[in-house]
């Protein structure tokens, strides 16, 4: 969808103050081999969570969470936390013509997910506003395994950036 490309685009000129963030790296061994398991999915968030936490903490701007968001349930932590801290927080989303085309999105994606797992995907995906994120409540997981491989490859990602207040941003990806 664009959204690694719209994460270090709104990093900007401002590399070494700022950071982006992505679950994702969570999956890398130490050769850098992408190295996807669902098990590891929600360890993999509580990591980038408390990454994300102590570079609001350490004041970094802008922080950019490039992460496949979905729904605003899976944005929310990021958002609270930034807003705790008085960093400003947008949302941004990839503008892409292919932004909502599976098999386009999983032709182009880096982590080999394929279209029926971004068809999935983009099921689930809903467009949020920061308001939206503070009231976000996690659905019900359904008794049968849901499709979608929770992997940030596909969709149509938005980025949230968040700011210190002095014109600073972070960013949250949104599917």
């Amino acid at each position: 969808s664009g959204k690694s490309h719209l994460a270090k685009e709104a990093l900007g000129d401002r590399a070494e103050q700022g950071v982006v963030l992505s679950a994702d790296d969570y999956f890398y061994t130490d050769d850098g081999v992408y190295d996807w398991s669902l098990d590891k999915l929600q360890p993999a968030h509580d990591w980038n969570q408390r990454r994300a936490r102590d570079a609001i903490a350490a004041r970094r701007s802008p922080i950019v969470i490039d992460n496949t968001n979905l729904q605003a349930w899976e944005a929310r932590p990021y958002v609270e936390a930034a807003l705790a801290a008085k960093y400003r927080v947008e949302i941004r989303e990839p503008q892409t013509p292919w932004a909502r085309d599976p098999a386009e999105l999983a032709r182009r994606n880096a982590h080999g997910v394929d279209e029926r797992a971004c068809a999935a995907m983009l099921e689930r995906w809903q467009q949020y506003t920061v308001e939206d994120c503070l009231t976000a409540e996690r659905p019900p997981k359904p008794a049968a395994a849901a499709d979608d491989d929770g992997s940030s490859g596909g969709g149509g990602a938005a980025t949230a950036t968040a700011s210190d207040g002095a014109g600073d941003t972070q960013s949250q990806s949104q599917q």
